[in-house]
């Protein structure tokens, strides 16, 4: 809490909890001297780096010392298991200079994943089990390298928020339904990406995706398809900003759409009484 003219009189800052320190620059006031504690270690939650297989809802936040181990935060490995955040975040502390490989790892099949928020790792959500059939569902995810990596087949990411600095989506297999989402990247908007099919050594070729509805403001290109699939990728009715420049060819299902707006014109009620 900053206080450069140093007011004094009547500030009551009682019973806050500052990371990394409480460095509070307010003396006593005439109610009372202000009180504020600080975790002295910020100790990381018993649940940094666990594997789960069964239904669990979080109760409080699950906060990581990256610098010590970097593996994913929460490892979900139980076939239909649901992970109810609970409005809670799973993250790397604030206080890590590494981020860990991923806050969640989805490694089973038809699990979710909802209601809450990850930050600090280098992938927000990773599904990548061999299986997949999984969703996340309303979750923000931010200061992520790669928001959520869709590696396995027939997932789901609806409703979230997602904020990366390299891909908001990165989509490398079959039957991903990406629907309603706000993305915003320093890089690629949504990506697909090809892969090796492990055992086979032979790459993945994406096909049955939709892309649609969402809105995804961007550096690089708002989908960006290197690979050139084109077989039933289905990107209708996005908002991409600055431009919508989406390299999807038309597909036998039809001509993908999106659109952009073409001058990005502010709202009428900008800077409005």
């Amino acid at each position: 809490i900053f206080n450069p003219a140093n007011y004094n009189i009547d500030i009551n800052v009682g019973d806050n909890s500052c990371y990394p320190e409480c460095d509070v620059d307010i003396t006593a006031s005439p109610t009372g001297a202000p009180t504020a504690t600080a975790s002295p270690t910020a100790s990381p939650s018993p649940l940094c780096n666990s594997i789960i297989e069964a239904d669990t809802t979080l109760s409080e936040d699950v906060r990581c010392n990256c610098d010590t181990v970097s593996s994913p935060l929460i490892t979900l490995q139980a076939v239909g298991m649901t992970l109810d955040m609970n409005g809670y975040t799973v993250k790397c502390m604030d206080s890590s200079t590494t981020k860990a490989e991923a806050c969640i790892t989805i490694a089973y099949k038809w699990i979710t994943v909802k209601n809450g928020a990850v930050a600090n790792c280098d992938l927000g959500i990773a599904m990548e089990s061999t299986w997949g059939g999984n969703t996340v569902d309303n979750v923000v995810v931010t200061h992520s390298t790669v928001g959520i990596h869709v590696f396995s087949r027939d997932n789901v990411v609806m409703m979230s928020i997602i904020d990366a600095e390299e891909v908001g989506i990165k989509i490398g297999n079959n039957g991903a339904h990406i629907e309603g989402n706000i993305v915003n990247s320093t890089g690629h908007g949504v990506e697909l990406v090809e892969h090796l099919t492990p055992g086979t050594g032979r790459t993945t070729v994406i096909t049955f995706v939709d892309i649609i509805d969402n809105t995804i403001h961007h550096e690089g290109k708002c989908i960006f398809n290197p690979a050139n699939y084109n077989i039933d990728i289905n990107v209708g009715d996005n908002s991409c900003y600055p431009e919508c420049d989406v390299d999807i060819t038309a597909s036998p299902t039809g001509a993908p759409t999106a659109t952009a707006s073409p001058t990005a014109s502010p709202s009428p009620l900008c800077n409005s009484i």
